[in-house]
């Protein structure tokens, strides 16, 4: 059965362990079994090639509840980027590592990685405490992120001509992507703005959104594998400007987007969309003016007829059928987006009470993707929703991505249809000169019907049956849905898909920009924390494609970093080179539990080891300090930076500062909101309809802990006041250069206050303390669609 094994069963094992009985009973590992076979044994073992799927049940939970698996998708990549940049930072001085923090955060989320929750096959009102716990995950990692980066930035030279911003790269491979920023101005905001890099080079930028002081803009960043660059943001009387036929530079740097509402492209595709609003033409200009696909691309609606175990059904049946409709027009399309860094086209539809957004989208640069922002507002019951890719590359087998590696799998069958995978899933042509994949953020449910087809699974809601409205189901998707998808044109050699792969983590973890301040560092304008190459040379190694650093960590119980790599692709790669910051000392191989499985040598500072197809390897290193001359861009030779840090006049070789200290403010406490589970009524927050509610005691510590700044709570012994009731009295403070005044405060419920600081008002939006901090908006309740997450929160969580 489910959950820990009762101790009357455990009771019983040992009880035969100890036996001396004709039949010895082992408690021992699963793989025992196999390590005691002879080898007579295991040659007349049968063998299989494949995969142990399930035919029926549990296919609809590659799909069901969606935004369960976007936020645990989200999730997951948001905690990997917050542990490397937390790492850097750390390594770097800057920062104390939080890893309370971040294991608080792992755990919130990946608690709900069990049967009938993650896999969106519990009742509804599970999801309300699901959501929340995603939601309060996302929050903290974010937190974490933003605190890592902000280390990372701090030793980053940032003295430019505008309005510096630090561009992070989470991945172990070098790109050139999009990328979206909100930058700040101390006055009105500008007309037009212009994007450089610091060595003065333009690239090319838009303004798509603005507001009194503040400015949404994307530009061009190519930015190394797991690195920090500067960019600078300068206000200017002129925009960046293009050339409208696309013939020449961009503001000086990399090729055009241009087009119209029907057909637009840029140096790698071409996309024409038809009147109702189908993309019926992707041409890779790259390959010959290769057409990719074969039919218009669709969102087809198909029966779900799913009665008896509705959530985690999908039935061969109702998708071996033709669709019941699909989305069509009449549509409304619009350029939305046009400039020299991306171009976008919207089209709006209607289809069986449901709305559907597609923001089809090609960026400058290297122009890899041609992406699809699909937002549904989906209203529709009873209905299997999926996006069809007719391409015209042929092969009655395609290939999946399994996170970890890959898995060819034929055209549907009786008992193989609906199958998983995660970021993408690949059709090479018969040829094996080419292929197109399919990328996705955010869906794990598939299907391939026939030699050229690839659809992907978007919603999943099954008719009223008796099941469906038990459990709640029949209703379970209805509310906005988001998924960016893209179609990726590959030309493998041998069959590889090395770049199919690049370009799935891509999508699913984008280019990420920070606004910062102005100020020398000894890192010049860009930082490399770490490199995966074949060679022993920091500047001129060349990222590998097809091995992908999967984790970057503090160890669990020393001073070590680990670090997980992985072959992705199936190919056996011997003297795979790793380096970081400034060399490495030490390294010993570890498992996934971090034992140690022994010391592995080093050459110069670098790890050099070998990997088998799809191997994953993991190592705890310790790290050589960062040198006080800032070249920790490099383990040998000129720091690529160097010239940087002359142009700016950087210190060449500043100490490192250690975190900065906090410091408690005295408070004089008049109020009791604390209360133990013995004694309830001690403290009070809040009455909720006439019952007082107060915070439990045994979830108070004596200090808080947070991002490196402690807090001192009080006192949680009946009768004694532990926190302050705000009624506009003054708290005094002596705050020094540099200060800054950090909070811990909560309310009866969410409000909105104003703290004042000497004479500037601080408008602070202050959480309740108790509810949900985030949900999703969009529920059924007695027939009606309710969008206001407060509409259904339990009545012992509304306040009066």
């Amino acid at each position: 059965g489910g959950g820990p094994a009762p101790e009357d069963s455990v009771a019983w094992l040992q009880q035969s362990i100890e036996s001396d009985g004709p039949i010895e009973v082992m408690s021992v590992r699963s793989d025992q079994l196999f390590r005691d076979l002879t080898p007579k044994q295991v040659a007349g073992l049968p063998t299989y090639q494949g995969e142990l799927i399930l035919t029926t049940h549990g296919t609809g939970s590659y799909t069901s509840q969606a935004l369960m698996k976007r936020l645990n998708r989200k999730n997951e990549q948001l905690a990997d980027a917050a542990e490397r940049a937390n790492v850097a930072a750390a390594w770097l001085g800057a920062i104390d590592y939080p890893a309370d923090k971040l294991t608080d955060s792992w755990e919130r989320f990946l608690v709900h990685h069990f049967h009938d929750d993650l896999t969106g096959t519990g009742i509804p009102e599970i999801y309300q405490y699901s959501w929340n716990d995603e939601y309060v995950a996302q929050n903290r990692l974010a937190t974490a992120l933003v605190h890592g980066v902000g280390g990372v930035a701090s030793r980053l030279d940032t003295q430019v001509n505008g309005i510096p911003v630090v561009v992070y790269n989470p991945l172990s491979i070098s790109r050139s992507d999009a990328v979206e920023a909100i930058v700040r101005f101390s006055g009105p905001a500008p007309e037009f703005v212009r994007v450089f890099e610091t060595h003065g080079d333009e690239v090319p930028s838009q303004i798509n959104e603005r507001g009194e002081d503040w400015l949404k803009i994307v530009f061009i960043a190519g930015v190394g594998g797991d690195s920090y660059a500067v960019f600078d943001v300068r206000p200017s009387d002129t925009p960046c400007t293009h050339n409208p036929y696309g013939e020449g530079p961009a503001c000086g740097m990399l090729s055009d987007v241009w087009g119209d509402a029907k057909e637009f492209q840029n140096i790698r595709y071409r996309v024409t969309l038809d009147d109702s609003g189908n993309v019926v033409s992707v041409v890779d200009k790259s390959g010959g003016g290769r057409e990719l696909l074969s039919a218009p691309l669709r969102l087809a609606m198909y029966d779900d007829w799913s009665g008896v175990w509705p959530a985690w059904e999908i039935l061969y049946k109702d998708i071996s059928v033709p669709p019941r409709e699909v989305v069509g027009g009449p549509a409304e399309i619009k350029v939305v987006e046009s400039g020299p860094a991306r171009f976008v086209v919207e089209v709006k539809r209607k289809q069986a009470d449901s709305e559907f957004i597609e923001r089809h989208r090609l960026d400058a640069g290297s122009g890899d993707r041609f992406e699809t922002e699909t937002i549904i507002r989906w209203n529709t019951m009873g209905t299997l929703l999926k996006a069809e890719y007719p391409l015209a590359a042929a092969n009655e087998k395609a290939v999946y991505d399994l996170g970890v590696g890959t898995i060819e799998r034929w055209n549907n069958t009786e008992k193989m249809y609906e199958v998983p995978a995660l970021q993408w899933a690949a059709i090479t042509d018969k040829s094996k000169s080419w292929g197109v994949a399919v990328l996705n953020d955010c869906k794990h449910g598939w299907d391939k019907p026939d030699d050229s087809t690839l659809r992907m699974t978007l919603l999943h809601l099954p008719f009223k049956f008796i099941m469906s409205v038990r459990y709640g189901q029949d209703t379970m998707d209805i509310g906005e849905h988001r998924v960016l998808s893209a179609l990726f044109s590959h030309s493998p050699v041998g069959g590889s898909l090395d770049s199919v792969s690049a370009q799935g983590a891509r999508l699913n973890q984008p280019l990420l920009a920070f606004q910062t301040d102005k100020h020398p560092g000894p890192l010049g304008s860009r930082f490399r924390f770490l490199r995966l190459t074949h060679s022993n040379n920091w500047e001129t190694g060349v990222d590998l494609g097809d091995v992908f650093v999967k984790a970057v960590k503090k160890a669990e119980d020393t001073d070590e970093v680990v670090v997980r790599v992985a072959e992705g692709t199936g190919k056996a790669h011997p003297d795979v080179h790793f380096g970081v910051g400034e060399g490495i000392l030490s390294a010993r191989e570890v498992n996934g539990m971090e034992d140690d499985f022994g010391p592995l040598p080093l050459q110069d500072g670098w790890l050099v080891f070998d990997l088998m197809p799809y191997q994953l390897r993991s190592f705890a290193l310790t790290l050589a300090p960062p040198h006080g001359s800032g070249s920790a861009s490099g383990q040998s030779g000129e720091s690529p930076d160097a010239h940087e840090e002359a142009s700016t006049g950087a210190d060449p070789a500043p100490a490192l500062p250690a975190p900065a200290d906090s410091r408690p403010v005295r408070l004089e406490y008049d109020v009791d909101v604390v209360s133990s589970n013995e004694a309830r009524g001690d403290g009070k927050f809040a009455n909720v309809k006439d019952v007082s509610f107060a915070i439990p005691a045994e979830q108070w510590p004596a200090e808080w802990v947070d991002d490196g700044i402690r807090y001192e709570l009080g006192p949680v012994d009946d009768g004694k006041p532990n926190a302050v009731s705000a009624k506009g009295q003054a708290i005094p403070i002596a705050p020094q250069a540099g200060d800054r005044l950090y909070v811990l405060a909560a309310a009866d419920k969410d409000r909105d206050v104003t703290f004042t600081v000497g004479d500037e008002e601080v408008p602070v939006s202050v959480q309740g303390f108790t509810g949900f901090i985030g949900q999703w908006t969009g529920r059924v309740k007695d027939g009606k669609v309710l969008l206001d997450p407060a509409e259904f929160l339990p009545p012992y969580l509304k306040l009066d």
